[in-house]
C-alpha cells in the first residue's frame, strides 16, 4: 500500500496544481467533488479500444451527476439507466433514447411508463411476473433476459438479488415468446469490483449454451450484455482492463462472432474520474493518537466504505508541493456516529484544522450513496 500511495501521489502531482485546488475550495466551499471530464473521456475511449466489439453503456447509478452524463453525451457514448429519476436527469440535456438501455429487472409501473414515453426500447426481465408490467408495451419493445451467475468473491454479488437460474433461462424465454414478447438479448452481471476476469469465463460459456438452445427453438438472440465489474484502484493495484480484455475478447469471438455485445461499466469509468477535496474542521490527541475531523465522511462522499467495503487514500494538499509524511492520524468524518471513521492509520504531513485533504478515485458509488445524516449537506459537485 505504501508504494501504491506514492505512485498515486505522483499522478496527482502531474495532474493537479495545489494553488488551483485551493482556489476551488475557496470559491466553491468544501467538501467539493471535482469531475475530471478528461479522465472520464479517456477511460471510456480506452475501454472501447481494448474491447472493440463491446459497446459500453455508462451505468448512471454509479455517479449520477449531470456533469458525467454530459461528458458521455459529448463523446457520443451510451447510458444504462434504471429509474424515473435517472430519466428525468438525462432528459434535461436531451440524451438520445436510442443510446440508452433500461436494465432494472424489476421496474415500477411508473418507471416503465416514463421510460417508454421517453423513447427507450430496450428492457430487462428475469421472471415471469415482471412481464405483466410490460404487456401493454410488448409490440414495441425488446427484452433481454438476465441470467444469474453467483460470485461470492466479488465485493458485491449482483446475481444474488437478480437473475434467473441458468437452468431455467430457456424455459422463461420461451414463455415470454409465447406471451408475444420479443426476447432479443441475454445479459448478466458477475459482480462489482472483480479481483480477476475469471468469472466471465463461466458466464460467457454458459450464456452461449443458452443462446444456442434458444435459437434452436426459434428465439433468435441478437445481443449479449456482459454487464460490468471491471475494477478501479483504491489502495492497491487491481487487475487491469487489458487483463479483462485478454480473457473476454477471445470468448466473444469464439461464442458470439455475429452478436452485438454491450457492457454496463460504472466503477471503472467513474472511480478515477472524481477527486474529493475536504477541509479539516478539528484535530486533537486522544489515547496517544492524532485525530483529524473532516467536513465529509463515511455517511457522505466516503459512503462506499459501508456499501462496497472500499477503502480510500487521503493526502494533505501540501504533499503536491513536496511536503513529506511525518505522522500517523485517525481520520474521521463530521457526524456524531463513532463508525464515521475513514482511516485509522493515515500517514500525513503535520496536519491541522483548516488544512485541505485530497482523496482520489472516489467517483464510484460514493456521492451516489451519500446521505445527509445529521442534516449535513452532500458535497457539491463541479
Amino acid at each position: 500500500m505504501k508504494q501504491f500511495r506514492a505512485t498515486e501521489l505522483e499522478i496527482l502531482k502531474n495532474r493537479y496544481d495545489s494553488t488551483f485546488l485551493s482556489y476551488l475550495v475557496e470559491t466553491h466551499g468544501s467538501p467539493l467533488l471535482i469531475v475530471d471530464t478528461k479522465i472520464l473521456e479517456q477511460r471510456y475511449a480506452h475501454l472501447k479500444k481494448v474491447m472493440p466489439r463491446v459497446t459500453p453503456h455508462y451505468a448512471v447509478k454509479c455517479f449520477p451527476s449531470i456533469e458525467a452524463v454530459k461528458t458521455i453525451q459529448k463523446i457520443g457514448g451510451n447510458l444504462d439507466i434504471a429509474t424515473n429519476g435517472e430519466i428525468d436527469m438525462v432528459g434535461t440535456i436531451g440524451f438520445s433514447p436510442e443510446n440508452i438501455i433500461h436494465t432494472h429487472p424489476h421496474k415500477r409501473v411508473s418507471d416503465m411508463a416514463k421510460a417508454y414515453s421517453y423513447g427507450i426500447k430496450k428492457y430487462v426481465f428475469d421472471c415471469i411476473e415482471e412481464l405483466d408490467k410490460l404487456d401493454y408495451y410488448k409490440e414495441d419493445i425488446e427484452l433481454s433476459l438476465r441470467i444469474s451467475f453467483t460470485n461470492n468473491d466479488a465485493h458485491i454479488d449482483l446475481s444474488y438479488k437478480f437473475g434467473v437460474d441458468p437452468d431455467q433461462a430457456v424455459e422463461l424465454a420461451l414463455k415470454a415468446k409465447e406471451k408475444g414478447f420479443h426476447v432479443t438479448g441475454l445479459c448478466f452481471h458477475v459482480g462489482s469490483q472483480l479481483a480477476s476476469p475469471k468469472p466471465f469465463i463461466t458466464a460467457l460459456i454458459k450464456t452461449a449454451e443458452i443462446s444456442r438452445e434458444l435459437e434452436s427453438k426459434g428465439v433468435v438472440v441478437d445481443e449479449i450484455d456482459i454487464g460490468g465489474g471491471f475494477p478501479t484502484e483504491y489502495t492497491e493495484d487491481v487487475a487491469s482492463i487489458e487483463e479483462f480484455a485478454e480473457v473476454i475478447n477471445p470468448l466473444l469471438d469464439k461464442h458470439f462472432p455475429t452478436k452485438k455485445i454491450l457492457s454496463e461499466p460504472g466503477r471503472y469509468l467513474a472511480g478515477p474520474s472524481v477527486l474529493l477535496l475536504t477541509r479539516v474542521i478539528g484535530h486533537t490527541v486522544r489515547r496517544q493518537k492524532n485525530w483529524l475531523f473532516l467536513d465529509d465522511g463515511a455517511y457522505g462522499s466516503y459512503s462506499d466504505m459501508f456499501s462496497g467495503h472500499m477503502r480510500f487514500l487521503v493526502y494533505n494538499l501540501s504533499e503536491l508541493d513536496g511536503k513529506k509524511t511525518t505522522d500517523e492520524y485517525v481520520v474521521c468524518g463530521p457526524t456524531c456516529d463513532s463508525l464515521d471513521i475513514i482511516d485509522e492509520q493515515a500517514r500525513l504531513p503535520k496536519t491541522k484544522t483548516g488544512d485541505i485533504l485530497i482523496t482520489p478515485n472516489i467517483g464510484a458509488y460514493s456521492w451516489a450513496l451519500s446521505t445527509e445524516f445529521n442534516s449535513i449537506p452532500k458535497a457539491k459537485v463541479i
